[in-house]
Parts: structure tokens; C-alpha cells; sequence
């Protein structure tokens, strides 16, 4: 095994040939693979839910029908749209396991704004070795990754619009809590200046769940997060949306020595608002990285072969694991 070295990367959605190339370079490394979340590929639930002849409650209300009728119909449509979404998450759990279980490789997962909360969980019950899979999001320290000491937030609120047409709003703070919880404080904009008096973050739950244990400010090679530390997240020249940034992910940056996000569908090396090195490779992209004897982090971008497509998606025909659960949405 190659001490002091780990593989990243972030935003596959659904393309499977790109991440198993790259689970194939860990394995061939025999280093742990974080992947910094989204592989969900739903970006066309639209699409597989019209082929499915469903329909949002709002299209049903449109319709020129008795209320009763529609009533019937909107809780019908919405009953099966909901198994639909869950089919989706499991197949992809399922697909996830098969890779770490293929190549046998340490991996931690940090969720994205496209998994549940209960991805990681889902995936490691199908997993035949499940020691493989860590959620980097639940762990409850920083952790020591092949000798290099990691630790994450998903830092991130940016929902699927058709989740809100089919789940209530306690349904959906159920499933995406690291979106929608209720933190003591969001920034935008926030700067080194503010932080160096600030205590704010010391009554964050992520930033007790990673300090547990800890001195003020122990050593934090990488900090990883899904979502961006304030504004200047760059792609293509041109400044990206602004992102919902937890003081405590900001304060976590100020303290590692590389921060990586993802999120945006862009392959990048900058520094953030805190003037902290950040970088992100996404894809069929990655970073292999290595803690080198003086303590620096050396970078190595690297692409594998299988093309990229950043709105990944299924296909009815990718469903077929789910064949039973699948039948009774047909009917």
C-alpha cells in the first residue's frame, strides 16, 4: 500500500464507467477513494416519470376531473412517485456496493445534494464486505485515512425541484437533514477577518462531531465539503451561484491545509475566500493525493478514459434490480 495517499473525486452522476476506472486506480494503488458526493443520476426523473405515465399532484389539478377523482388520482400518482425516487436510490446503493466490493477498496463517502441522508447506510447494507464504506459525514473525529488526517461537511442546499412536487415538507427534511437542517448560523460572503474572533462555529454539531477529542486546532490535512466555502468558485470565467456556507465548514477550511469541494461540474485549482488553497475534480477526472515527509500535500490531476456526462442520468432499463417493486408502478 502507498502510505500517505489518497484518491478523490467528486459528481459522477450515474457514470459508472468513469468511477469504476477510477476504483481501479485505487485498487491498483491500494489507496482509499473519497468521493465527495453525487452519484446520483436523477437529473431525468421528468423523463422516466412520464414514460411511466405518472404525474405531478399539480398536473393532476389541471385536469378537467371531479375532485374526488382527482384526489384518488394525485394520491395514487404521488404513492407511486415516491417508490419510483426510492427504486432510483436503491439501484444506485446497489451499483455502489458492486463497485467497492469489485476492487476491494477503503472508501468514504461525503453526501452531495442528490443523496438522502440514509445513501451511505443503504449502500453498506448491500455490501458484502461492509468495513469498505465509511460516511465521512458521520464520523465523528478527524479521521486518519492512510495517514492522512480527513475530515468533511456536505455544506450544501440545493434540492432536486421535483422533490418538493412529490414529498411534504417534514418528508423532505427527513431525508436531506444535511440540507435543510437548521444550523446557528449560514454565511455567504464570509472572510478572514470575521472568522478570527468568531466563536460561532463551537456550537455547530458538525464542528463538535469532528472536534471531538480534539485540541482548538489539531492537525486537519483535508477538509472536504460538497459546496463551496462563500463566494469565488469559479467555472469558465465566471463567478458560480452562490452557495449556503456553514461557519463551521469556513472555520475548518481556515485550519486544514487543502480543501476540496465539488458540486459545480468543473475540474479546478484556486483559493477560496479564506486564501486557502481549494481544488475539485469531477467526473472522469481526479486528484491522487500524497502527504509528502515535510507535511505539504502533493496534487496529481489525473483522467481516465470513460467520457463524462455532468447531467448523468437512468434509464427504465437500468431499473430491472427493482423488477417487482418496479411492476406495481405499472399498474
Amino acid at each position: 500500500m502507498a502510505k500517505n495517499q489518497i484518491l478523490t473525486s467528486s459528481d459522477h452522476h450515474a457514470n459508472w464507467n468513469a468511477l469504476d476506472e477510477l476504483f481501479q486506480i485505487a485498487q491498483e494503488k491500494e489507496i482509499p477513494f473519497v468521493i465527495n458526493g453525487d452519484i446520483i443520476g436523477d437529473y431525468n426523473f421528468d423523463e422516466i416519470k412520464s414514460q411511466l405515465n405518472l404525474k405531478y399532484p399539480y398536473e393532476v389539478l389541471r385536469e378537467p376531473l371531479e375532485e374526488i377523482t382527482k384526489e384518488l388520482t394525485i394520491s395514487t400518482n404521488t404513492m407511486r412517485l415516491k417508490a419510483l425516487y426510492q427504486i432510483i436510490i436503491k439501484f444506485h446503493a446497489k451499483i455502489l456496493a458492486k463497485l467497492i466490493d469489485k476492487y476491494q477498496v477503503k472508501t468514504y463517502f461525503l453526501l452531495g445534494n442528490h443523496e438522502p441522508a440514509n445513501f451511505v447506510d443503504l449502500t453498506i447494507q448491500y455490501l458484502e464486505n461492509k468495513s469498505l464504506l465509511k460516511d465521512l459525514g458521520k464520523i465523528e473525529k478527524i479521521e486518519n485515512a492512510n495517514g492522512i488526517r480527513i475530515a468533511g461537511i456536505p455544506n450544501v442546499c440545493a434540492i432536486m425541484p421535483f422533490i418538493s412536487d412529490i414529498f411534504t415538507d417534514e418528508e423532505t427534511l427527513k431525508m436531506f437533514p444535511h440540507q435543510m437542517e437548521d444550523k446557528p448560523l449560514l454565511f455567504k460572503n464570509i472572510t478572514k477577518e470575521y472568522l478570527t474572533n468568531s466563536t460561532e462555529h463551537l456550537y455547530d454539531s458538525d464542528w463538535i462531531r469532528i472536534m471531538k477529542d480534539e485540541n482548538d486546532f489539531p492537525e486537519l490535512d483535508i477538509f472536504f465539503t460538497h459546496g463551496q466555502i462563500g463566494i469565488g468558485a469559479w467555472r469558465d470565467d465566471k463567478q458560480a451561484s452562490e452557495m449556503p456556507t456553514l461557519h463551521a465548514a469556513a472555520k475548518l477550511s481556515e485550519i486544514s491545509k487543502l480543501t476540496i469541494d465539488g458540486h459545480l461540474h468543473s475540474t479546478h485549482q484556486m483559493k477560496n475566500p479564506l486564501d486557502k488553497e481549494t481544488i475539485r475534480a469531477v467526473g472522469n477526472k481526479g486528484f491522487i493525493l500524497t502527504k509528502k515527509e515535510n507535511g505539504e500535500i502533493e496534487k496529481e490531476l489525473i483522467k481516465v478514459d470513460a467520457p463524462y456526462d455532468n447531467r448523468g442520468k437512468v434509464n427504465l432499463n437500468h431499473l430491472d434490480l427493482e423488477q417487482e417493486i418496479f411492476n406495481e408502478l405499472l399498474n
